[in-house]
This record gives structure tokens, sequence and C-alpha cells, in this order.
């Protein structure tokens, strides 16, 4: 878990037992920043994001003790400047080298999408691309499932302009990140609005988003990612469905199961009495 405290960042691991709840097995210092990121790389690796103090991105990588949760590291580390707010994702050893991404608002309000391969033997972290795009809001990144083992395929939820926006991006086995294509402005977004991204089945993503701040409505609607991974189009497949919670918008899950598409908690922040609210989705099969 990353988590933000009053003396700084700390990375703390849990047991979960089966006949009882969490308990702390292991904490480390992580530094000082904010917009702290987890991602799981690989049994025993993961890699974490902040943002320091000086608008600095600082992406590193640690290793865990699939046994006994016990963490090691920093084992590499990777910089981005000028840096306003992160989101990462990444995907599972293959080969030689783990993956993740990054989607940045950079201080001046433009969308930066950054990639890196991470060495499973090292934690040393390798670029492998970036893209700037245009002024953005809130974002949010996932990896998409089901484009194969020579491709990867991540899809990225951001406020553009006035109205929610699906942008994909692909990086083929030994190149570097391209953008593919976008979609939306079908949902307006207001400043202060929220997103939230997971994945469906394959080549598919649902985003939960919240239009304003002050709103009193959240809504989740489910894309597809349609044509190859040199394609990568976003499609929207169904109307939003509104929620009535009202307030901050938290995140979004996908729960492992044997539905076609998936079954999803949406988390909020309730709006007068601020306590945590889940709403249950579920995604039905595409036509």
């Amino acid at each position: 878990m990353a988590a933000e405290a009053v003396d700084g960042l700390r990375l703390i691991t849990y047991g979960l037992p089966y006949d009882g709840g969490p308990f702390m097995r292991d904490w480390v210092p992580a530094g000082e920043g904010r917009d702290f990121r987890v991602v799981a790389l690989a049994e025993d690796l993961f890699a974490t994001a902040h943002v320091a103090d000086d608008d600095t991105l600082i992406m590193r990588s640690w290793s865990i003790d699939p046994v006994t949760g016990s963490l090691s590291g920093p084992l590499g580390q990777a910089t981005a400047p000028k840096v306003s707010d992160v989101e990462i994702a990444g995907r599972e050893q293959r080969f030689l080298a783990t993956q993740v991404v990054a989607a940045l608002r950079r201080t001046n309000g433009n969308l930066e999408v950054r990639s890196w391969d991470v060495w499973a033997a090292t934690g040393g972290f390798v670029p492998t691309g970036s893209d700037v795009g245009g002024a953005i809001g809130a974002l949010d990144i996932n990896h998409v499932d089901g484009f194969g083992l020579s491709d990867d395929v991540y899809a990225v939820a951001v406020r553009g302009g006035a109205g929610l926006n699906v942008i994909t991006y692909d990086i083929p086995f030994g190149e570097t990140l391209e953008r593919r294509d976008s979609s939306g402005g079908t949902f307006p977004m207001e400043n202060g609005g929220a997103v939230e991204i997971a994945s469906l089945a394959d080549r598919g993503v649902l985003v939960a988003f919240k239009e304003s701040q002050a709103g009193h409505t959240s809504a989740v609607v489910p894309w597809s990612i349609d044509g190859g991974p040199d394609v990568a189009q976003p499609n929207l497949l169904a109307d939003a469905v509104v929620s009535d919670a009202n307030g901050k918008l938290l995140g979004l899950c996908r729960l492992p199961d044997d539905q076609a598409e998936g079954d999803f908690l949406v988390a909020e922040k309730g709006f007068f009495d601020q306590a945590l609210q889940l709403g249950a989705r579920r995604s039905g099969e595409r036509a």
C-alpha cells in the first residue's frame, strides 16, 4: 500500500489470512511529496510514483518477498521535471523486463505520457518513449488486456476540452510508445471533475467520472478498444449509468469473477457524512 502520512510517504505491506483481518508485515519510508502511486509488476517487484515538493516526478522500483512481505529498495529510479499530477499503470514480466507507463499532467496543464521498461533482475528503468498532448484536467490510465504478446495497449481517460476523453497508446514489442486514437466529448466535465478507469475483460475499459467537484452524481460508461494495436480505436459501448452518490469519487476496481465483462466497485466519499460509499456495477456482454 502507498500511504501519504504527516511525516512523509510510506510503503506498507499487509498479510491477509483466511480466517482473520489484515495485519501489517513491513513498512519503509519512501520520501516526501504527493500523488503517491503504486503498481505491481511481478510477484516480487513493483513500481511507485510520486511528485516531489519541487514538482519533480520520482519513479522507483522496489522488491517484496512474496512469503514474508519484507520490502527492499529502492532498486532503480527515473525522474521527469515540472509535473503536477501523476497516475501509473503497468504490465507483468515478459521475457527479461516488466513495463510501467505514467500519465502526467505537467505544471503547464498539458498531458504527457511516458513509458519505461523495468528490468526484472535489477529494477533498473529504461525509457521507451513519451508523447505530449494538449491541456487536460483529471486523468487516469490502465493497461488494456487482450492484444497478445507483441503489443501493449494503454488507455488514458482525461477531462480534455469540456468533456471526457479516452486516448489510446501502443508499445510494440522492442519499440517505443506511440499515440493511436482518441474519442470523447460526449460527456461534459468541468474543472474539478474526477475520473477513474479499469479494464473490461478484453479490449475494453470502464470509466467512472464525476462531471464537476460540486456535482451530486457520478457515472460509469464502458468503451471498447477496437481494431489491432496499431489502430486501438476507443468506441462507446453503452450510455452512462448514473449513481446518486453525492461525494468525492475515490476509485474504481474490477472484481475477478466469471462474468463475461466483469463486476466492478466504485468507491466514493459521502458529501455530508464523509463516509466511504461502495457501489456495485456490472457490465453486460458486448453485442
